[in-house]
């Protein structure tokens, strides 16, 4: 620039000294040299008025200019091309802050020093129904809440949050916090806690009915107790009479536990995948607890099987096991006398069904998404006079989540509930492939004292419950034979007459 400023004075010097002598020749010095000065500054003047049209004009072509004047409308335009790319990057910051803040899961509102709504994102939009038409009114009209706007007034940083319900969904808790910002302007973060609002009435039910059901038995076991403790001439059939009504709600209790700790391994074990899980004899199992039920039912029930007896899972012998005792003991506990009970276990494109379907008594379909819920009963004293704990379908739901499937619950009131899971097919064990020898002589022999057999087996399963399923492991890895063995030796050697005519 300095440059500039010496060329332009040479000029100035050189249109005045031209100006001299012009008038010197012409015998008018004053107006030559008063010419001269008047078309350097119109020239001049013509410059900055080329510059200054220009420079309110920023999407027009950068004039013709000469001199200082190029110079200044170089460096402005380069002051404006930094401006321009400084605008661009505030921009897209900008940009990428609000997109940022629209994908937050929290509704976000910006607010200014009146309360007024300047700006929201897409989760306000879901949580609390807001739009365009609403920037610029006050919050307050918005969210009609009287603690609301009471905490708004006061708030500050530290300020614990508020909780409301949902001015559009009464069904809905949301967990509302007030951050000072710039300009005296302030943000507004609104969180859906709904979940967390039924997580904490979950466990506070929980502790609730765990008090409760341990409760119960335990005053009954203490009442007896006091009995025997303050009589003291009672006989020995009048113990053992005590002892046999204390041994009901004893293992009353002692079920609830071993559920609760079942559930506890559930939720908190390691989850497994096909490939580590090992092979499950899945109609094994249901031919052992299907025959449970039919002594329990006592014919007094219609029990039709669809049964493969080739499909096979990968998975937890015993979680299996437990969802489909549950199912089908459920079934028998909950149909009526005569009623139909339809247990399904086959292959379908999607993998492998287990099905469970009756005739009982139906729940409402207000109920059927709870079912599922720890200690939840439709029926409560109907439950607990058949023994159960209020726990069996959370299992099944937990164990399923385990081997990635999930129970479907279909039913009519006085109709009857269709029970329905599906293993994937990667939960299907493959094939295996027998390639011994046969000898078909006295197979039809062999095959009725297999039955035989297995009926055996089943009455003492049944008798023993203790041993069961240490009875059943025996079976399924060394045959029938080897389990019957094994309740031999339990019984000390003897022979189990009462079963069969058959020494051990």
């Amino acid at each position: 620039m300095r440059k500039q400023l010496n060329h332009e004075l040479r000029w100035l010097l050189l249109v005045v000294l031209t100006s001299l002598f012009i008038g010197y020749l012409a015998q008018q010095v004053y107006f030559c040299l008063s010419l001269g000065l008047a078309s350097y500054i119109f020239y001049h003047y013509r410059q900055v008025r080329r510059l200054t049209h220009w420079i309110e004009r920023p999407s027009a072509e950068p004039p013709q200019l000469r001199g200082m004047w190029e110079e200044m409308a170089c460096r402005v335009l380069r002051i404006r091309r930094r401006s321009i790319a400084r605008k661009e990057k505030i921009a897209n910051l900008l940009k990428r802050y609000q997109q940022s803040t629209q994908s937050l899961p929290d509704a976000t509102i910006l607010l200014n020093q009146y309360d007024e709504i300047e700006w929201f994102n897409t989760s306000a939009t879901r949580l609390l129904d807001l739009n365009k038409k609403d920037i610029g009114q006050p919050v307050g009209r918005l969210i009609r809440d009287p603690g609301f706007l009471v905490f708004l007034s006061s708030a500050k940083v530290d300020t614990a949050p508020l909780e409301i319900l949902s001015p559009i969904d009464d069904s809905k808790y949301l967990d509302i916090r007030v951050v000072p910002s710039a300009f005296d302007q302030r943000l507004v973060l609104i969180r859906d806690i709904t979940y967390i609002h039924r997580l904490s009435e979950m466990r506070r039910d929980f502790v609730a009915n765990v008090s409760h059901e341990l409760r119960t038995p335990l005053t009954v076991v203490i009442g007896y107790l006091e009995a025997i403790e303050e009589l003291d001439d009672l006989s020995s059939d009048e113990i053992r009479d005590l002892i046999k009504r204390m041994n009901p709600p004893a293992r009353r209790m002692k079920y609830l536990v071993e559920d609760l700790l079942q559930l506890s391994q559930l939720d908190t074990g390691v989850i497994p995948g096909p490939r580590q899980c090992p092979r499950v004899d899945a109609p094994l199992q249901l031919n052992a607890i299907i025959q449970e039920a039919k002594q329990s039912s006592q014919g007094k029930h219609r029990i039709e099987l669809d049964i493969d007896a080739s499909l096979q899972l990968l998975g937890i012998e015993k979680e299996i096991y437990s969802v489909f005792s549950n199912l089908i003991n459920n079934a028998v506990g909950y149909t009526p006398e005569g009623g139909l009970i339809q247990i399904k276990w086959k292959a379908v494109p999607e993998g492998a069904l287990f099905e469970v379907i009756d005739s009982g008594v139906g729940i409402a379909p207000e109920y059927i998404d709870r079912l599922t819920e720890r200690f939840f009963r439709v029926d409560v004293g109907r439950s607990r006079n058949s023994g159960g704990t209020g726990l069996g379908l959370s299992i099944v739901k937990q164990v399923l989540r385990r081997h990635d499937s999930a129970v479907t619950i279909t039913s009519i009131l006085g109709e009857g509930s269709t029970f329905r899971c599906v293993f994937g097919n990667e939960r299907i064990a493959p094939q295996e492939h027998n390639d011994a020898p046969t000898n078909d002589t006295g197979s039809a022999e062999n095959t009725d004292v297999d039955t035989r057999l297995n009926d055996v087996l089943r009455a003492v399963m049944h008798e023993y419950q203790r041993h069961r399923s240490v009875i059943y492991s025996v079976a399924k890895n060394c045959g029938t034979v080897t389990a019957l063995s094994y309740i031999s030796s339990i019984l000390n050697g003897r022979y189990i007459n009462q079963y069969w005519n058959y020494p051990l």
